[in-house]
């Protein structure tokens, strides 16, 4: 018998995909409302700390997908970051 405290709960799989893409948009939209705040542009390879936000824990840079910048920006980001690394500034 369980106590009153502990519930069983029961999700199916479509429960927890969408529980999931929510959760996922969610981030993805408050990305990209976040790096809009500050210019992209405007960024040097000399701003190692701010540009961690576009690069994951391992060192890969994140897609247009996850930063919700536009092309442009992104090529910027892009290049801006490689030129960090070889000042070895960013991982």
């Amino acid at each position: 018998m369980l106590s009153d405290n502990i519930y069983v709960l029961n999700f199916d799989k479509e429960c927890i995909y969408t529980c999931a893409n929510h959760f996922k948009k969610q981030t993805t939209l408050n990305m990209a409302e976040e790096s809009k705040k500050k210019n992209v542009m405007e960024l040097t390879f000399a701003d190692a700390e701010s540009m961690n936000r576009y690069v994951t824990e391992t060192g890969k840079i994140l897609p247009r997908k996850f930063t919700g910048l536009s092309s442009k920006e992104q090529r910027h980001i892009k290049k801006t970051i490689k030129h960090a690394r070889n000042m070895l500034l960013m991982k």
